[in-house]
């Protein structure tokens, strides 16, 4: 997501006054500038000046004040004292010109209101704008004291500032930034987001299994990831085309779904449809130095997240000598990562690239897209001594969902954080903080591979492709989508059990199912909602203890020999995940 050219610049200038005002000590002696962001992404503005003459004579004043958006309404200007004003709509912006008179050593207030389109970005869930950016010309009137101010949607909560921001109110939620300019100066404006703090997601993926060769390929059977979940994020499988023979949790938490698609002839495909649900909640949890443990404490169970791999050369010697130069004389955890953060999101220049070029590479030639941010901040991270892994998923914006990539790091006293260095470049602090439109589908730091799905397959192996949709779901429709998924992930604890007999797993059972019926019964979403989370945390303690077991007895996931037909089954790592952003 292009964060840089999505989000619009709301621009005001204050042009040279005529020559019956052309001392440069006028000046503003403050100005603020209120925004408020609606809804519908409109922008509801009150900018407040007051100019001081100190002449001892009265002047006459023109100024000009330029919106950078050509679709305004309800534009006004008032005052203290007798003032004219022109409004004008030319291309890509609106022009404000005010005539007015201030006595000798006096001051005048006066105001602009109005509304501007265009000047939001994000959509569903987020609302991201810079505003109030100034360009102060030679000689113009400088802003002794410059407040902005903004508001945004009601039920939404202020996540980013750059700079950092004041939170000054909750409901509606506002931020405040204050400072000082002189002329010649340009300040860029208060770059800030707003997100709903929990937002439902309906995913469909739909994966293409093409088979064109010129021989069939028999016993295909699709080994898919198919989601990850964390203190931030609840997931289920809510249906798929083809029912899962078995589901399994991998090492590292990931849930795994194994289908049976069968033969596919050549020249034909087969198509698997997924839907998936998600719960994501804005994660803040306000972590820094003072939570966060020393290098020291670090678990040392966590050694196989501080190994290098491919894509991760953490023990090279030019990856080890930058983490020195990063992190020598510091103890504490947070600052390390912080650091670390801070060099990849400002070395790195974001360019998209076609396949996956690993740590060194990126810091060798100090470009990359999300991949390379991710894959250089846990190379370095490993190498300073933080555990480190990565996320891979998704990032929601006006195009639907577009993969991306992003690292977590382990802080002692905080545990596994988010950290997103491809986003905290253009957008602000995402060092133990994430919003509402990261969707996380796999986590990986074991190995290093991008790969989310297997395939096995006797004779000709197909190619795989994979579609995506999304849509923001409400509270309702989440609640009867968690209800189904937790159905369809009882029936199968329920195989396992059967299949097994484990006691205390019949005990476990038990609960899912009651959870199920409390669910079903429920009259309230939320009840409902609870409810089916609670049976599905139970039934997946279930699968995550017996369906390694089944998957154990499967055939293997590797080369092997079918003896009747000599022919070969191939392990094929298929589906990595899309270049992302």
């Amino acid at each position: 997501m292009k964060w840089s050219a999505a989000i619009a610049l709301m621009l005001l200038i204050a042009t040279m006054p005529p020559c019956s005002a052309s001392g440069t000590t006028s000046y503003y002696n403050s100005v603020t500038a209120r925004y408020t962001i609606n809804d519908d992404r409109t922008v509801g503005m009150l900018l407040e000046y007051n100019l001081v003459n100190p002449f001892p004579r009265a002047m006459i004043y023109e100024v000009t004040h330029r919106i950078p958006a050509e679709e305004t309404s309800e534009i006004s200007v008032s005052g203290d004292g007798d003032l004219t004003y022109t409004v004008e709509r030319l291309e890509n912006f609106t022009e404000i010109r005010i005539k007015f008179t201030v006595s000798a050593r006096g001051s005048i207030t006066y105001r602009i209101r109005g509304r501007a389109m265009g000047l939001v970005s994000g959509t569903g869930p987020a609302y991201t704008a810079r505003l109030g950016g100034v360009s102060l010309p030679e000689g113009g009137f400088p802003y002794q004291r410059y407040i902005v101010e903004v508001q945004g949607p009601s039920g939404t909560s202020p996540f980013l500032s750059l700079p950092q921001a004041e939170v000054v109110g909750t409901d509606p939620p506002t931020v405040r930034y204050e400072t000082r300019i002189d002329a010649p100066r340009t300040f860029d404006g208060l770059m800030v987001g707003f997100y709903v703090p929990r937002v439902f997601y309906r995913v469909r993926t739909s994966i293409c299994l093409n088979n064109q060769g010129d021989g069939d390929a028999k016993n295909v059977e699709v080994d898919q990831v198919l989601f990850t979940d964390s203190g931030w994020q609840f997931s289920a499988l809510r249906g798929s085309t083809i029912p899962p023979a078995r589901m399994y949790v991998d090492r590292e938490n990931n849930m795994h779904g194994v289908f049976t698609i069968g033969g596919i002839a050549a020249g034909n495909s087969a198509v698997l449809q997924l839907e998936l649900v998600y719960e994501v909640n804005l994660y803040d949890p306000k972590i820094g130095p003072e939570n966060s443990g020393a290098i020291w404490e670090v678990d040392p169970s966590l050694g196989e997240y501080l190994k290098a791999d491919n894509g991760w050369e953490a023990s090279d010697p030019l990856i080890l000598s930058r983490a020195h130069e990063l992190t020598s004389n510091i103890t504490n955890t947070y600052r390390i990562v912080e650091n670390i953060a801070d060099f990849v999101s400002n070395a790195l220049e974001y360019e998209r690239q076609n396949s996956r070029r690993g740590a060194l590479w990126a810091l060798t030639n100090l470009r990359g897209d999300c991949s390379e941010f991710t894959d250089l901040f846990i190379a370095l991270s490993r190498a300073a001594g933080i555990p480190a892994r990565a996320v891979y998923g998704w990032g929601y914006s006006e195009n639907g969902l577009d993969g991306h990539a992003w690292a977590e790091a382990f802080l002692p006293g905080a545990g596994w954080v988010p950290v997103d260095p491809t986003w905290r470049k253009r957008t602000g602090d995402y060092v133990a903080r994430l919003d509402t439109v990261h969707l996380a589908r796999c986590t990986r730091g074991i190995t290093s591979g991008e790969s989310l799905m297997y395939l096995r397959y006797l004779g000709k192996g197909p190619t795989t492709s994979e579609n995506v949709e999304v849509r923001v779901i409400s509270l309702n429709e989440a609640a009867v989508d968690f209800t189904s998924a937790a159905e369809a992930s009882c029936e199968l604890a329920g195989a396992l059990v059967e299949r097994y007999g484990w006691e205390n797993m019949r005990s476990i059972y038990r609960t899912a199912l009651s959870e199920l019926a409390a669910a079903r019964g429920s009259g309230s979403p939320e009840s409902a909602l609870a409810h089916a989370k609670a049976s599905l945390q139970s039934s997946r303690a279930i699968i995550a203890a017996l369906g390694g077991m089944e998957e154990e007895e499967a055939t293997p996931w590797t080369l092997i020999l079918a003896a009747a037909a000599g022919a070969v089954a191939v392990l094929l790592a298929a589906l990595a995940l899309a270049r992302r952003r």
